[in-house]
């Protein structure tokens, strides 16, 4: 179980079906370029200046800079890992 850690000043981060001001919330499904690397998965978090994305099983593939991001399919808040 996930417990949500409180922040200086006792304000919680976004999270779930909050939309980031990067325009993504977490479990969008999203393709991230870094260099020749390019990589589809999951929005899992966010930073200031980047974002995160996962594979199916919400291990992270890497931090992306919002500008590589690329939305493809917002959450339906199913994944469903075929194969």
């Amino acid at each position: 179980m996930h417990l949500l850690q409180f922040s200086k000043g006792a304000k919680r981060r976004k999270y779930g079906g909050t939309v980031t001001k990067h325009g993504f919330r977490k479990g969008d499904y999203a393709e991230a370029t870094q260099g020749k690397k390019t990589v589809r998965g999951w929005v899992s978090g966010d930073t200031k200046t980047q974002v995160s994305v996962s594979n199916s099983d919400w291990k992270r593939l890497g931090q992306f800079s919002r500008n590589k991001v690329q939305l493809l399919k917002r959450s339906t808040g199913l994944i469903v890992q075929c194969g």
